[in-house]
């Protein structure tokens, strides 16, 4: 394989070949980092983000100034409004899913280890104990969102009806 044919030019070189390639692989290698970091960080930043919005949700619900009756019509009703805003990935399942996940977890159980996805499938499960406990085998296997619905549904694990 030639120089050119694997992105190194073959001009006159300014440092050995070998160099320059080990050189070319340790920015692309900070670089992906960088990349990953900013993903993780965003991840995080968003699980709080919809954390909060599903504890705000939650205080004016059960602060009596909406009805249980009327808290889908509420979901429903932010999801239109917030949609006029520009504002994506709030439709009313995305904003029940906030509001379970506020329930079922504190925020420092919000581990950087899992998805947002991850807690609204553990987020189902009733029994806390347990919840805790696929929470801690999800992080210490490195589950998949697929492999931890598959886990939970092999094991017929108790959800919220």
């Amino acid at each position: 394989m030639t120089g050119e044919s694997c992105g190194v030019s073959t001009k006159k070189s300014i440092a050995p070949k070998n160099t320059y390639r080990k050189l070319l692989d340790d920015i692309a290698g900070i670089y992906d980092r960088a990349l990953k970091d900013v993903h993780l960080a965003v991840e995080a930043i968003l699980k709080t983000a919809y954390w909060k919005i599903g504890e705000r949700i939650v205080q004016v619900e059960q602060d009596g100034h909406i009805r249980a009756q009327y808290g889908t019509r509420l979901l429903e009703q932010i999801s239109t409004d917030m949609s006029k805003t520009n504002r994506k990935g709030f439709s009313a399942r995305n904003l029940y899913n906030m509001r379970q996940v506020y329930s079922a977890f504190s925020i420092p159980q919000l581990a950087a280890e899992l998805t947002w996805t991850h807690y609204v499938a553990l987020s189902v499960i009733k029994d806390k104990k347990e919840r805790e406990a696929y929470l801690k085998k999800a992080v210490e296997e490195n589950w998949s969102v697929p492999q931890l619905r598959e886990v939970l549904l092999h094991d017929e694990v108790k959800t919220m009806p």
